[in-house]
């Protein structure tokens, strides 16, 4: 038998956005920033399910994350709300990566150029 560590266990998008926002918490962030994390990241997840992205967090790539932002993008989301959505999405994915759970960042050049055209 062999021994799994906390990260091989816990994969799936869901926990793993109940562990960030636990972690949150316990660092100290506003409750209205919790409030708002938590608003972005089950509009995340409910885009994931409906949109078929994978469950398991190492197997989502940029092209998810671009599907994620066309469908808060078609919602009517002003340039803002897109930005704040974005940035906080990858909030939790440089978590995910500096805890192991993801071994490369999915905000390479490519995607930082996504960031850019969002603040206009």
């Amino acid at each position: 038998m062999t021994t799994q560590t906390a990260v091989e266990q816990q994969q799936d998008l869901a926990s793993l956005i109940d562990l960030y926002l636990l972690r949150c918490q316990v660092e100290g962030k506003s409750p209205n920033t919790i409030t708002a994390y938590r608003e972005t990241l089950t509009l995340f997840e409910r885009i994931a399910r409906e949109e078929g992205f994978p469950e398991g967090v190492r197997a989502i790539t940029p092209v998810h994350i671009y599907a994620y932002l066309g469908r808060i993008s078609s919602n009517g989301a002003s340039l803002e709300t897109r930005h704040r959505r974005h940035r906080e999405v990858r909030f939790l994915f440089s978590w995910l990566k500096r805890m192991g759970y993801i071994e490369e960042s999915l905000w390479g050049a490519k995607m930082s150029s996504v960031s850019g055209r969002l603040k206009r």
